[in-house]
């Protein structure tokens, strides 16, 4: 009876091992950076520029190390699960180091994405906020900076250049 009991045990034991959770890390796609803007008809656009997997020996210098994804929802909820439903692997929003708010949204209605930011478990709370000025966060994400493998480092590490020296 002993052995019957500590068989079940044993068995319970494998499994809840805390294994069933697990995300296969070729699977994720690292996020480097959001960004949120309105269009014409005041619909949410989402926009996140994710790390593309690299391997060193056959990239060029030269070569784009990210992309951007845009998705459109009422919402930034929904505008972010239209990106999640387009990709092939499973976004980690929470790497992002960024959040780049375009410029009508910041003329339009700050306290809804402020709401958003607040809320949201995926967002970190201590990521830099920056507000794009006559350039969209597509734009942003989608232009040159030296040095950095993606542009949404490149901003963090200008921005605390910066910081260090002022």
């Amino acid at each position: 009876m002993q052995q019957t009991w500590t068989g079940i045990l044993i068995l319970l034991m494998l499994l809840a091992s805390g294994c069933g959770t697990m995300t296969d890390v070729e699977r994720t796609a690292v996020g480097a950076g959001l960004g949120v803007d309105l269009d014409n008809e005041d619909n949410v656009i989402f926009y996140a520029q994710f790390n593309r997997p690299v391997n060193v020996q056959e990239t060029g210098a030269n070569e784009a190390q990210s992309e951007v994804f845009t998705g459109r929802g009422k919402t930034p909820s929904q505008a972010a699960r239209n990106i999640t439903l387009r990709i092939p692997h499973l976004p980690l929003w929470s790497h992002a180091d960024i959040f780049v708010l375009g410029e009508r949204l910041a003329r339009t209605d700050l306290y809804y994405m402020a709401d958003f930011l607040t809320r949201n478990r995926n967002v970190r709370k201590n990521s830099f906020i920056v507000v794009a000025y006559q350039a969209s966060p597509y734009e942003i994400f989608n232009g040159e900076c030296p040095f950095a493998l993606c542009t949404s480092r490149g901003i963090i590490n200008i921005l605390r250049t910066q910081e260090e020296q002022f």
